[in-house]
Protein backbone atom coordinates (compact mmCIF):
# COMPACT_ATOMS: atom_id res chain seq x y z
CA UNK A 1 0.00 0.00 0.00
CA UNK A 2 1.68 3.22 -1.10
CA UNK A 3 2.15 6.30 0.68
CA UNK A 4 0.95 9.96 0.40
CA UNK A 5 -0.37 10.47 -2.55
CA UNK A 6 -1.21 7.58 -5.32
CA UNK A 7 1.62 6.61 -7.20
CA UNK A 8 3.60 8.22 -4.82
CA UNK A 9 7.35 7.57 -5.56
CA UNK A 10 8.75 4.38 -2.93
CA UNK A 11 12.73 4.65 -2.23
CA UNK A 12 15.02 1.31 -3.40
CA UNK A 13 17.37 1.04 -1.50
CA UNK A 14 21.16 0.66 -2.74
CA UNK A 15 21.73 -2.96 -3.51
CA UNK A 16 24.53 -3.24 -1.38
CA UNK A 17 23.04 -1.32 1.00
CA UNK A 18 23.51 -5.19 3.87
CA UNK A 19 24.20 -4.29 7.74
CA UNK A 20 23.93 -6.11 10.86
CA UNK A 21 22.25 -3.92 12.82
CA UNK A 22 19.36 -2.16 10.71
CA UNK A 23 19.85 0.50 12.46
CA UNK A 24 23.55 1.58 11.56
CA UNK A 25 22.78 2.10 7.85
CA UNK A 26 22.92 6.40 6.86
CA UNK A 27 19.25 7.30 6.87
CA UNK A 28 16.55 9.64 5.63
CA UNK A 29 13.29 10.32 5.83
CA UNK A 30 12.06 13.11 3.07
CA UNK A 31 8.32 14.54 3.44
CA UNK A 32 7.43 16.90 0.82
CA UNK A 33 4.71 18.62 0.18
CA UNK A 34 2.34 16.38 2.47
CA UNK A 35 -1.76 17.77 2.32
CA UNK A 36 -4.34 15.63 4.19
CA UNK A 37 -8.40 16.49 4.68
CA UNK A 38 -11.02 15.13 6.64
CA UNK A 39 -14.36 15.65 4.90
CA UNK A 40 -14.15 19.50 3.58
CA UNK A 41 -11.56 20.34 6.56
CA UNK A 42 -8.11 20.61 5.39
CA UNK A 43 -5.83 19.38 8.44
CA UNK A 44 -2.41 19.35 6.89
CA UNK A 45 -1.39 21.62 4.14
CA UNK A 46 2.38 21.31 2.31
CA UNK A 47 4.25 20.08 4.53
CA UNK A 48 7.89 19.68 3.57
CA UNK A 49 10.82 18.63 5.99
CA UNK A 50 13.48 16.10 6.43
CA UNK A 51 14.89 13.93 8.69
CA UNK A 52 18.40 11.79 8.95
CA UNK A 53 19.65 8.97 11.15
CA UNK A 54 21.35 10.41 14.47
CA UNK A 55 19.26 13.60 14.85
CA UNK A 56 16.97 14.27 17.79
CA UNK A 57 13.97 16.61 16.22
CA UNK A 58 10.95 18.33 18.21
CA UNK A 59 7.92 18.45 16.84
CA UNK A 60 5.62 21.66 18.12
CA UNK A 61 2.44 23.11 17.82
CA UNK A 62 -0.51 23.64 19.93
CA UNK A 63 -3.23 20.93 20.43
CA UNK A 64 -5.03 20.55 16.75
CA UNK A 65 -1.98 21.83 15.21
CA UNK A 66 -1.47 18.85 12.67
CA UNK A 67 1.25 16.95 14.92
CA UNK A 68 -1.14 13.58 15.28
CA UNK A 69 -2.28 13.69 11.77
CA UNK A 70 1.16 14.29 10.43
CA UNK A 71 2.89 10.91 12.40
CA UNK A 72 -0.02 8.83 11.26
CA UNK A 73 0.73 9.82 7.70
CA UNK A 74 4.66 9.03 7.88
CA UNK A 75 3.50 5.57 9.38
CA UNK A 76 1.23 4.81 6.99
CA UNK A 77 -2.40 5.04 9.32
CA UNK A 78 -3.41 7.75 7.24
CA UNK A 79 -2.49 8.31 2.79
CA UNK A 80 -2.21 11.71 2.00
CA UNK A 81 -4.14 13.68 -0.69
CA UNK A 82 -0.96 15.18 -1.86
CA UNK A 83 2.59 14.96 -1.45
CA UNK A 84 5.24 12.05 -0.38
CA UNK A 85 6.55 10.06 2.35
CA UNK A 86 9.68 8.75 1.14
CA UNK A 87 12.53 7.08 2.80
CA UNK A 88 16.44 6.20 1.59
CA UNK A 89 19.06 4.56 2.91
CA UNK A 90 17.01 1.39 3.89
CA UNK A 91 17.79 -2.22 3.23
CA UNK A 92 14.45 -3.97 1.98
CA UNK A 93 15.90 -7.07 -0.09
CA UNK A 94 12.57 -9.20 1.09
CA UNK A 95 10.77 -6.32 0.19
CA UNK A 96 9.25 -5.52 3.98
CA UNK A 97 7.16 -2.28 4.15
CA UNK A 98 8.96 0.30 5.45
CA UNK A 99 6.30 0.38 8.82
CA UNK A 100 8.42 -1.68 9.88
CA UNK A 101 10.81 0.79 10.86
CA UNK A 102 9.00 3.38 12.41
CA UNK A 103 7.85 2.93 16.40
CA UNK A 104 5.46 5.54 17.40
CA UNK A 105 5.19 5.88 21.44
CA UNK A 106 1.81 6.97 21.88
CA UNK A 107 0.64 9.96 24.46
CA UNK A 108 -2.44 7.68 25.25
CA UNK A 109 -1.54 3.97 26.09
CA UNK A 110 -1.64 1.38 22.93
CA UNK A 111 -1.10 -1.80 26.08
CA UNK A 112 -4.02 -4.27 26.59
CA UNK A 113 -4.85 -4.01 30.47
CA UNK A 114 -5.58 -7.89 31.02
CA UNK A 115 -2.42 -9.27 28.86
CA UNK A 116 0.89 -9.72 31.14
CA UNK A 117 4.09 -7.26 30.42
CA UNK A 118 5.68 -10.12 28.25
CA UNK A 119 2.84 -10.87 26.42
CA UNK A 120 2.57 -7.09 25.65
CA UNK A 121 5.68 -6.60 24.41
CA UNK A 122 5.50 -9.34 22.29
CA UNK A 123 2.35 -8.75 20.90
CA UNK A 124 2.06 -9.04 16.93
CA UNK A 125 5.90 -10.50 17.09
CA UNK A 126 4.71 -13.55 19.39
CA UNK A 127 7.85 -16.35 19.30
CA UNK A 128 6.89 -19.47 17.70
CA UNK A 129 7.95 -23.11 17.25
CA UNK A 130 6.78 -25.11 14.14
CA UNK A 131 5.06 -22.32 13.00
CA UNK A 132 1.92 -22.51 15.55
CA UNK A 133 3.46 -23.19 19.04
CA UNK A 134 4.19 -20.04 21.23
CA UNK A 135 7.74 -20.14 23.15
CA UNK A 136 7.03 -18.52 26.26
CA UNK A 137 9.78 -19.40 27.86
CA UNK A 138 11.81 -16.83 24.49
CA UNK A 139 9.35 -14.17 24.98
CA UNK A 140 9.58 -13.87 28.97
CA UNK A 141 13.03 -13.83 28.44
CA UNK A 142 13.31 -10.98 25.78
CA UNK A 143 10.71 -9.17 27.77
CA UNK A 144 13.50 -9.26 30.69
CA UNK A 145 16.16 -7.71 28.53
CA UNK A 146 13.72 -5.11 27.30
CA UNK A 147 12.68 -4.07 30.58
CA UNK A 148 16.57 -4.09 32.04
CA UNK A 149 17.20 -1.94 28.97
CA UNK A 150 14.71 0.72 30.25
CA UNK A 151 15.58 0.23 33.90
CA UNK A 152 11.40 -0.54 34.71
CA UNK A 153 11.50 -2.96 37.48
CA UNK A 154 8.73 -5.46 37.45
CA UNK A 155 7.94 -9.45 36.75
CA UNK A 156 7.32 -10.00 33.30
CA UNK A 157 3.80 -11.48 34.37
CA UNK A 158 2.69 -9.28 36.02
CA UNK A 159 -0.70 -8.04 34.50
CA UNK A 160 0.03 -4.56 32.71
CA UNK A 161 -3.20 -3.37 34.72
CA UNK A 162 -1.80 -3.40 37.78
CA UNK A 163 1.23 -1.16 36.53
CA UNK A 164 1.33 2.20 37.76
CA UNK A 165 1.13 4.95 35.21
CA UNK A 166 4.81 5.98 34.88
CA UNK A 167 5.76 2.06 34.57
CA UNK A 168 3.14 1.53 31.65
CA UNK A 169 5.08 4.77 30.14
CA UNK A 170 7.94 2.91 30.56
CA UNK A 171 6.58 0.08 29.22
CA UNK A 172 5.80 2.08 25.45
CA UNK A 173 9.17 3.02 25.49
CA UNK A 174 10.33 -0.90 25.94
CA UNK A 175 7.88 -2.05 22.69
CA UNK A 176 9.51 0.58 20.73
CA UNK A 177 13.10 -0.73 21.75
CA UNK A 178 12.01 -4.19 20.65
CA UNK A 179 11.15 -2.85 16.76
CA UNK A 180 14.41 -2.56 16.12
CA UNK A 181 13.04 0.75 14.36
CA UNK A 182 15.24 3.15 13.11
CA UNK A 183 12.41 5.88 13.11
CA UNK A 184 10.74 6.33 17.09
CA UNK A 185 8.10 9.10 17.75
CA UNK A 186 8.15 9.86 20.83
CA UNK A 187 4.35 11.43 21.67
CA UNK A 188 4.48 13.54 25.49
CA UNK A 189 6.52 10.93 26.56
CA UNK A 190 7.36 12.12 30.03
CA UNK A 191 3.98 13.10 30.84
CA UNK A 192 3.71 10.74 33.65
CA UNK A 193 7.21 9.67 34.45
CA UNK A 194 9.47 10.23 37.48
CA UNK A 195 12.06 12.02 37.62
CA UNK A 196 14.41 8.54 37.70
CA UNK A 197 12.37 7.77 34.73
CA UNK A 198 13.01 10.34 32.81
CA UNK A 199 16.47 10.23 33.06
CA UNK A 200 16.70 6.85 32.47
CA UNK A 201 14.09 7.98 29.25
CA UNK A 202 16.78 10.29 28.55
CA UNK A 203 19.67 8.61 28.04
CA UNK A 204 17.96 5.88 25.92
CA UNK A 205 17.51 8.62 23.78
CA UNK A 206 20.99 9.55 23.59
CA UNK A 207 21.56 5.46 22.92
CA UNK A 208 19.44 5.32 20.24
CA UNK A 209 21.21 8.56 18.53
CA UNK A 210 24.35 7.19 18.84
CA UNK A 211 23.08 3.95 17.37
CA UNK A 212 21.83 6.42 14.25
CA UNK A 213 18.41 6.06 14.37
CA UNK A 214 15.97 9.34 14.33
CA UNK A 215 14.17 10.58 17.17
CA UNK A 216 11.14 12.82 17.08
CA UNK A 217 10.20 14.09 19.94
CA UNK A 218 6.75 15.86 20.53
CA UNK A 219 6.41 18.02 24.03
CA UNK A 220 5.18 20.55 25.35
CA UNK A 221 7.74 20.92 28.24
CA UNK A 222 10.18 23.94 26.57
CA UNK A 223 13.07 22.56 29.11
CA UNK A 224 12.74 18.94 27.60
CA UNK A 225 12.78 19.94 24.08
CA UNK A 226 15.65 21.71 24.20
CA UNK A 227 18.08 19.67 26.39
CA UNK A 228 17.08 16.51 23.82
CA UNK A 229 16.97 18.30 20.57
CA UNK A 230 18.67 20.16 17.82
CA UNK A 231 15.80 21.83 15.81
CA UNK A 232 12.39 21.57 15.68
CA UNK A 233 9.77 21.61 13.36
CA UNK A 234 6.63 23.79 14.23
CA UNK A 235 3.52 23.30 13.18
CA UNK A 236 0.29 25.81 13.28
CA UNK A 237 -3.10 25.21 12.21
CA UNK A 238 -2.06 22.23 9.39
CA UNK A 239 0.75 24.16 8.07
CA UNK A 240 4.70 24.26 8.68
CA UNK A 241 5.22 27.89 10.16
CA UNK A 242 9.12 27.26 10.93
CA UNK A 243 12.51 24.19 10.70
CA UNK A 244 14.51 25.73 12.74
CA UNK A 245 17.56 25.31 14.73
CA UNK A 246 16.81 25.42 18.95
CA UNK A 247 19.90 27.32 19.38
CA UNK A 248 19.03 30.34 17.12
CA UNK A 249 15.73 30.86 19.28
CA UNK A 250 14.32 32.34 22.88
CA UNK A 251 11.11 30.45 24.39
CA UNK A 252 9.68 33.49 23.50
CA UNK A 253 10.32 33.13 20.17
CA UNK A 254 8.99 29.49 19.38
CA UNK A 255 6.10 30.26 21.35
CA UNK A 256 5.01 33.08 18.93
CA UNK A 257 5.28 30.75 16.24
CA UNK A 258 3.34 28.07 18.00
CA UNK A 259 0.32 30.58 18.56
CA UNK A 260 0.89 33.19 16.39
CA UNK A 261 0.32 35.95 19.04
CA UNK A 262 1.87 37.16 22.06
CA UNK A 263 0.69 35.35 25.64
CA UNK A 264 2.41 37.98 27.77
CA UNK A 265 3.30 36.92 31.17
CA UNK A 266 3.74 33.14 31.21
CA UNK A 267 2.39 32.89 34.95
CA UNK A 268 -0.35 36.00 35.64
CA UNK A 269 0.12 36.28 38.91
CA UNK A 270 -1.95 39.02 41.58
CA UNK A 271 -2.95 39.20 44.97
CA UNK A 272 -6.82 38.43 46.03
CA UNK A 273 -8.55 39.38 49.58
CA UNK A 274 -7.71 36.12 51.79
CA UNK A 275 -10.76 34.61 53.50
CA UNK A 276 -12.34 31.63 56.02
CA UNK A 277 -10.92 28.47 55.72
CA UNK A 278 -12.80 26.93 53.08
CA UNK A 279 -10.88 23.00 52.98
CA UNK A 280 -8.92 21.97 56.76
CA UNK A 281 -7.10 18.70 56.74
CA UNK A 282 -6.12 17.20 60.55
CA UNK A 283 -3.82 14.72 60.51
CA UNK A 284 -5.00 12.67 57.55
CA UNK A 285 -3.65 9.23 57.23
CA UNK A 286 -4.43 6.08 54.77
CA UNK A 287 -2.99 4.20 51.85
CA UNK A 288 0.34 6.36 51.31
CA UNK A 289 -0.80 9.42 53.19
CA UNK A 290 0.37 9.46 57.27
CA UNK A 291 -0.92 12.28 59.41
CA UNK A 292 -0.95 15.07 56.84
CA UNK A 293 -2.10 18.38 57.63
CA UNK A 294 -2.84 21.69 55.68
CA UNK A 295 -5.38 24.29 55.17
CA UNK A 296 -6.77 26.14 52.02
CA UNK A 297 -8.54 29.97 52.22
CA UNK A 298 -10.92 31.56 50.00
CA UNK A 299 -8.65 33.80 47.35
CA UNK A 300 -5.50 31.70 47.29
CA UNK A 301 -3.45 29.10 45.53
CA UNK A 302 -2.14 26.39 47.51
CA UNK A 303 0.35 24.18 45.69
CA UNK A 304 1.13 20.30 46.34
CA UNK A 305 4.90 20.17 45.44
CA UNK A 306 6.55 16.31 45.99
CA UNK A 307 8.11 13.27 44.30
CA UNK A 308 5.86 11.48 42.10
CA UNK A 309 4.17 8.60 44.28
CA UNK A 310 4.91 11.08 47.25
CA UNK A 311 1.02 11.08 47.96
CA UNK A 312 -0.01 14.64 46.77
CA UNK A 313 -2.54 13.49 44.08
CA UNK A 314 -4.22 11.12 47.03
CA UNK A 315 -4.93 14.11 49.26
CA UNK A 316 -7.22 15.68 47.08
CA UNK A 317 -9.15 12.21 45.87
CA UNK A 318 -9.70 12.00 50.11
CA UNK A 319 -11.49 15.44 49.81
CA UNK A 320 -13.41 14.83 46.53
CA UNK A 321 -14.16 11.53 48.26
CA UNK A 322 -12.86 9.68 45.48
CA UNK A 323 -10.67 7.35 48.07
CA UNK A 324 -11.45 6.70 51.64
CA UNK A 325 -9.12 7.63 54.41
CA UNK A 326 -8.54 5.57 57.53
CA UNK A 327 -7.72 8.24 60.12
CA UNK A 328 -7.98 11.81 60.44
CA UNK A 329 -10.77 14.90 59.67
CA UNK A 330 -11.35 16.76 56.08
CA UNK A 331 -13.48 19.84 57.15
CA UNK A 332 -15.48 21.37 54.07
CA UNK A 333 -16.62 25.16 55.03
CA UNK A 334 -16.38 23.69 58.65
CA UNK A 335 -18.48 20.86 58.04
CA UNK A 336 -16.99 17.58 58.60
CA UNK A 337 -16.43 14.94 55.34
CA UNK A 338 -17.48 11.15 55.69
CA UNK A 339 -14.72 9.63 54.43
CA UNK A 340 -14.91 8.50 51.01
CA UNK A 341 -18.58 10.44 50.73
CA UNK A 342 -18.25 11.76 46.83
CA UNK A 343 -22.35 13.31 47.39
CA UNK A 344 -21.20 15.20 50.17
CA UNK A 345 -18.01 16.58 48.72
CA UNK A 346 -20.05 17.77 45.65
CA UNK A 347 -22.61 19.52 47.66
CA UNK A 348 -19.71 21.02 49.55
CA UNK A 349 -18.88 23.06 46.13
CA UNK A 350 -15.92 20.91 45.55
CA UNK A 351 -14.70 20.39 41.84
CA UNK A 352 -12.48 18.25 40.88
CA UNK A 353 -10.13 18.31 37.79
CA UNK A 354 -8.13 14.81 38.00
CA UNK A 355 -5.08 13.65 36.24
CA UNK A 356 -5.94 11.36 34.32
CA UNK A 357 -8.69 13.01 32.28
CA UNK A 358 -9.93 10.26 29.71
CA UNK A 359 -10.85 7.69 32.53
CA UNK A 360 -12.69 9.92 35.05
CA UNK A 361 -12.98 13.41 33.31
CA UNK A 362 -14.99 13.27 30.16
CA UNK A 363 -17.17 10.99 28.45
CA UNK A 364 -15.48 10.87 25.07
CA UNK A 365 -18.74 9.56 22.86
CA UNK A 366 -20.75 12.28 24.20
CA UNK A 367 -20.88 15.96 22.79
CA UNK A 368 -19.02 18.93 24.52
CA UNK A 369 -22.53 20.34 25.35
CA UNK A 370 -23.48 17.49 27.41
CA UNK A 371 -19.58 17.36 28.84
CA UNK A 372 -20.13 20.83 29.99
CA UNK A 373 -23.71 20.24 31.66
CA UNK A 374 -22.61 16.92 33.44
CA UNK A 375 -22.72 18.51 36.66
CA UNK A 376 -25.07 21.68 35.63
CA UNK A 377 -27.98 19.45 34.63
CA UNK A 378 -27.82 17.53 38.31
CA UNK A 379 -28.31 21.52 40.12
CA UNK A 380 -30.80 22.93 37.42
CA UNK A 381 -32.97 20.09 36.96
CA UNK A 382 -36.20 19.88 38.14
CA UNK A 383 -38.08 16.38 39.08
CA UNK A 384 -35.85 14.93 36.47
CA UNK A 385 -36.53 17.99 33.47
CA UNK A 386 -33.92 19.70 32.50
CA UNK A 387 -34.36 23.25 30.15
CA UNK A 388 -32.54 23.02 26.77
CA UNK A 389 -32.67 26.37 26.03
CA UNK A 390 -30.78 26.48 29.58
CA UNK A 391 -28.31 23.81 29.17
CA UNK A 392 -27.48 25.37 25.72
CA UNK A 393 -27.03 29.01 27.05
CA UNK A 394 -24.54 27.33 29.82
CA UNK A 395 -22.54 25.47 27.10
CA UNK A 396 -22.40 28.62 24.64
CA UNK A 397 -21.11 30.51 26.91
CA UNK A 398 -18.15 28.54 28.30
CA UNK A 399 -16.94 27.72 25.11
CA UNK A 400 -16.78 31.36 24.59
CA UNK A 401 -15.03 31.70 27.67
CA UNK A 402 -12.45 29.04 27.11
CA UNK A 403 -11.99 29.41 23.49
CA UNK A 404 -12.54 25.45 23.05
CA UNK A 405 -12.27 24.44 19.71
CA UNK A 406 -13.67 23.89 17.24
CA UNK A 407 -16.86 25.79 18.92
CA UNK A 408 -19.17 22.95 18.08
CA UNK A 409 -21.56 22.24 20.82
CA UNK A 410 -22.37 18.87 18.99
CA UNK A 411 -19.16 17.85 18.26
CA UNK A 412 -17.71 14.61 20.14
CA UNK A 413 -15.39 15.22 23.23
CA UNK A 414 -13.17 12.11 22.45
CA UNK A 415 -12.40 13.60 19.06
CA UNK A 416 -10.82 16.88 20.49
CA UNK A 417 -7.48 17.32 21.13
CA UNK A 418 -5.77 16.71 24.48
CA UNK A 419 -5.83 20.93 25.73
CA UNK A 420 -9.52 21.16 24.76
CA UNK A 421 -10.84 18.27 26.63
CA UNK A 422 -8.89 19.57 29.16
CA UNK A 423 -10.79 22.85 28.87
CA UNK A 424 -13.90 20.99 28.85
CA UNK A 425 -12.95 19.12 31.88
CA UNK A 426 -12.67 22.35 33.69
CA UNK A 427 -15.58 23.78 32.14
CA UNK A 428 -18.02 21.42 33.22
CA UNK A 429 -17.22 22.56 37.12
CA UNK A 430 -17.08 26.13 35.98
CA UNK A 431 -20.76 25.48 35.24
CA UNK A 432 -21.86 25.62 38.48
CA UNK A 433 -18.97 28.29 40.52
CA UNK A 434 -17.24 26.03 42.48
CA UNK A 435 -16.19 27.22 45.92
CA UNK A 436 -13.04 24.90 46.09
CA UNK A 437 -11.15 23.86 42.84
CA UNK A 438 -8.72 20.41 43.55
CA UNK A 439 -6.10 20.90 39.84
CA UNK A 440 -4.66 17.20 39.49
CA UNK A 441 -1.79 18.36 37.00
CA UNK A 442 -4.54 20.22 34.96
CA UNK A 443 -2.00 21.23 32.40
CA UNK A 444 -0.20 17.83 31.26
CA UNK A 445 -0.11 17.21 28.06
CA UNK A 446 -1.54 20.53 26.71
CA UNK A 447 0.30 23.28 24.83
CA UNK A 448 1.13 26.15 25.33
CA UNK A 449 -1.90 28.24 24.28
CA UNK A 450 -4.07 25.98 26.55
CA UNK A 451 -1.56 26.50 29.37
CA UNK A 452 -2.13 29.94 29.57
CA UNK A 453 -5.79 29.78 29.31
CA UNK A 454 -5.97 27.77 32.43
CA UNK A 455 -3.83 29.62 34.07
CA UNK A 456 -6.00 32.63 33.62
CA UNK A 457 -9.02 30.42 34.25
CA UNK A 458 -7.20 29.88 37.73
CA UNK A 459 -6.79 33.17 38.45
CA UNK A 460 -10.39 34.21 37.76
CA UNK A 461 -11.41 31.30 40.27
CA UNK A 462 -9.12 32.76 42.66
CA UNK A 463 -9.99 36.68 42.39
CA UNK A 464 -13.62 35.46 42.97
CA UNK A 465 -13.21 33.74 45.99
CA UNK A 466 -12.51 29.98 45.47
CA UNK A 467 -10.11 28.16 47.45
CA UNK A 468 -7.97 26.10 44.88
CA UNK A 469 -5.30 23.49 45.45
CA UNK A 470 -3.34 22.51 42.65
CA UNK A 471 -0.46 19.35 42.13
CA UNK A 472 1.87 19.69 39.62
CA UNK A 473 5.09 18.58 38.48
CA UNK A 474 6.26 21.40 36.76
CA UNK A 475 8.10 23.57 39.04
CA UNK A 476 8.00 26.29 37.44
CA UNK A 477 4.01 26.36 36.87
CA UNK A 478 3.65 25.43 40.84
CA UNK A 479 6.33 28.05 41.87
CA UNK A 480 4.31 30.88 39.19
CA UNK A 481 0.81 29.93 40.21
CA UNK A 482 0.90 29.26 43.87
CA UNK A 483 0.75 31.58 46.80
CA UNK A 484 2.09 29.39 49.09
CA UNK A 485 3.24 25.95 48.46
CA UNK A 486 2.94 23.04 50.94
CA UNK A 487 5.55 19.82 50.10
CA UNK A 488 5.00 16.29 50.43
CA UNK A 489 7.68 13.62 51.10
CA UNK A 490 6.41 9.83 51.58
CA UNK A 491 3.15 10.90 52.17
CA UNK A 492 3.91 13.53 54.79
CA UNK A 493 3.79 17.06 54.75
CA UNK A 494 7.17 18.06 55.35
CA UNK A 495 7.02 22.09 55.01
CA UNK A 496 5.67 24.96 53.96
CA UNK A 497 7.02 27.68 51.37
CA UNK A 498 5.83 31.19 50.79
CA UNK A 499 5.71 32.87 47.67
CA UNK A 500 9.15 33.83 45.77
CA UNK A 501 10.39 30.08 46.96
CA UNK A 502 13.02 28.92 44.58
CA UNK A 503 12.94 26.06 42.70
CA UNK A 504 16.08 24.40 45.32
CA UNK A 505 13.95 25.42 48.39
CA UNK A 506 10.93 23.04 47.35
CA UNK A 507 13.62 20.16 45.93
CA UNK A 508 15.68 20.37 49.58
CA UNK A 509 12.11 19.78 51.16
CA UNK A 510 10.68 16.85 49.04
CA UNK A 511 14.09 15.21 48.77
CA UNK A 512 15.10 15.43 52.44
CA UNK A 513 18.28 16.78 52.61
CA UNK A 514 20.51 18.95 51.01
CA UNK A 515 22.79 16.43 49.37
CA UNK A 516 19.82 14.74 47.48
CA UNK A 517 17.98 17.53 46.62
CA UNK A 518 21.18 18.96 44.10
CA UNK A 519 21.35 15.71 43.00
CA UNK A 520 17.61 16.11 41.87
CA UNK A 521 17.91 19.52 40.85
CA UNK A 522 20.52 18.56 38.59
CA UNK A 523 18.67 15.58 37.06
Amino acid sequence: MPWGAPGAKKVTPAADANVADPRDAKRSLKVTGLSKSFASVKVLSNISFELNSGEVVALMGENGAGKSTLIKCISGVHSAEEGTVEFSGLDRAGGNDERQDIAVIHQHFSLVPDLTVAESLSLGREPVRSGFWLRRSVMRSKAAEALREVGLDCDVDTPVRQLTVGQRQMLEVAKALMASAWLVVMDEPTSALSNRERDQLYTIIGKLKAKGCAVLYISHKMEEVRELASRAIILRDGKLVGDVALSTMSERQLVHMMVGRDLGNVFPWSAATIGKNMVDIRNLSGGLLHDVSLTVRQGEVVGLAGLMGSGRSDILRCIAGMDRYSTGEVFLRGQALKSGDQLQSAKAGVAFIPEDRHVEGIVGGLSIADNLGLVWMRRHSKVGVVSTSGAKAMADRLIRQLDIRPPVPTKKVGTLSGGNQQKVVIGKWLAVNPGIVLLDEPTSGVDVGAKSEIHKVIGELKAAGAAILLVSSELPELLGVSDRIVVIREGRSVGELPRGASERDVMELAFGSTEESRKGAQS
